[in-house]
């Protein structure tokens, strides 16, 4: 197997495993996550143990498409909470609670 698409919860069940640690992993080279947020501290956790193969994909079930993705490139350590950068033809904004955008560092919504 050398890719494979998983929610967070399934990566935090493979890496406590007590197998994960002797079983023979390296022909993984792309491990997908999304349907729910990544714990930044399990995730720098998981790509200290298996490498720089984690992607994320974000998006919406009432839209079959991907809003925004984080490469394996892009999972540097200080933004292991980001969602991504848009993908193509997908224009990202975020919103506050009147649906205007909010001011840089503020809370809202995608």
């Amino acid at each position: 197997i050398t890719a494979t698409m998983l929610v967070p919860s399934m990566i935090y069940a493979l890496m406590d495993h007590p197998d994960s640690k002797t079983r023979d992993l390296s022909s993984l080279e792309t491990v997908y996550y999304g349907a729910s947020a990544m714990n930044p501290v399990r995730l720098k956790e998981a790509i200290r143990r298996f490498g720089p193969i984690f992607a994320q994909y974000y998006g919406q079930s009432e839209a079959p498409m991907v809003i925004t993705y984080l490469s394996k490139k892009d999972h540097d350590e200080k933004r292991l909470t980001s969602c991504g950068r848009p993908t193509l033809f997908a224009r990202v904004a975020l919103l506050g609670e009147d649906g205007q955008p909010v001011p840089q560092g503020e809370v809202g919504e995608i």
